[in-house]
């Protein structure tokens, strides 16, 4: 199936833009409760699978023996945007893991937080690799590799044992074989893999139940549980994960990656979301999540449910003068498994306040 409208611009009164992408829900039995477009569109996972990822080190035998604490489990999974209490806690997982800022193999880039950017240049310093937004991943992975004794050089490489057992829990969690004829590397250096979105929902679901036994169970739900406990730490302020889990604590985890793919779970419906934008823009892709939030009758502003008509976001110009409109509107069909989903009422359209729009 095409590609659906599911973040429009306006200006003016007029259509400025639109962009189109696909939207699945599903179970934890990976059974298909809701889609737009194509629940099967493959596309790389990049960092929404950083939940999954981290799961292989929670499961070791000495991951408690590090004393890692809830909140450097959600910097493990976090695309951060550098801020200071970012950059801190990821120090802190390097130190309690007895391995240091140069093992860091994620490459440097400038901090997305703004002011955070603007205080290295003052100080005439230049980024480094902690200030990547994937240096938590990094330092859990190197975690994993200085508890089992595994070489701490290249452990960004495909065929060394902290990248195989990343991709097997991936693999496992989402219930998708990754082929590897079809693979990249992401921006930080690790394996990204290509797959179908509903694999992502699926693993999302997964981890919103806990559907697994022993280790994994626990694992899963204690990622989930510091996600939701540090929505800051996920991304950031205006971030699109952050203001999500923000706006309804408790009641989704949410995590985006590059090039318009975000994966979300809901433990109080046992449901996995996943959205991609098709041209990979990825700004405004909290509005898309906050709008099937509302759909599924679980956002602050509809909280009785089914929610109907358009989720906005007011467009500002540099002076800060209202100019345009950003909106969601697309709707489901009725639901394929009708007993995972609570039927709603009506909503009048909301503004959503998820971060904020790029003046224009």
């Amino acid at each position: 199936m095409k590609a659906v409208p599911l973040i429009l611009s306006e200006r003016g009164g007029s259509l400025e833009s639109t962009r189109r992408g696909h939207v699945v829900v599903v179970n934890d039995r990976g059974e298909l409760v809701y889609s737009i477009g194509d629940d099967e569109y493959r596309t790389f996972y990049r960092s929404a699978v950083k939940p999954f990822q981290v799961l292989p080190l929670m499961e070791s035998d000495f991951f408690e023996s590090f004393g890692f604490e809830d909140r450097h489990i959600a910097i493990m999974v976090a695309s951060h945007s550098s801020q200071p209490e970012h950059t801190k806690v990821v120090r802190e997982v390097l130190k309690k893991a007895g391995v240091t800022e140069a093992d860091l193999e994620c490459g440097a880039h400038a901090p997305a937080h703004e002011p955070s950017r603007d205080r290295l240049a003052r100080a005439g310093r230049t980024a480094g690799v902690i200030h990547n937004n994937c240096s938590g991943k990094h330092a859990g992975m190197l975690a994993l590799a200085k508890g089992n004794g595994w070489p701490l050089a290249g452990y960004i490489r495909a065929d060394h044992p902290v990248q195989i057992a990343a991709r097997r829990a991936v693999e496992e969690v989402t219930g998708v074989v990754l082929d590897d004829a079809h693979s990249g590397i992401d921006g930080c250096g690790i394996p990204a893999h290509f797959a179908p979105i509903r694999g992502l929902a699926h693993g999302f679901a997964r981890m919103a139940t806990g559907s697994f036994e022993g280790k994994r169970k626990a694992a899963m739900m204690r990622v989930r549980e510091s996600m939701m406990k540090f929505p800051l730490l996920v991304a950031g302020e205006g971030r699109g994960d952050t203001d999500v889990m923000a706006a309804r604590p408790g009641a989704v985890f949410s995590k985006v990656g590059a090039k318009g793919i975000l994966g979300m779970g809901i433990p109080e419906r046992g449901l996995g979301v996943a959205i991609k934008i098709e041209d990979g823009f990825l700004a405004d892709i909290g509005l898309a999540a906050m709008h099937v939030l509302r759909l599924l009758g679980i956002s602050p502003w509809d909280a009785e449910g089914g929610g109907r008509g358009a989720t906005t976001q007011v467009v500002r110009n540099w002076a800060g003068n209202e100019v345009g409109t950003d909106f969601s509107d697309f709707t489901f069909e009725e639901p394929v498994v009708m007993e995972t989903v609570n039927a709603g009422s009506a909503a009048s359209p909301s503004d959503t306040g998820i971060g904020s729009a790029t003046p224009v």
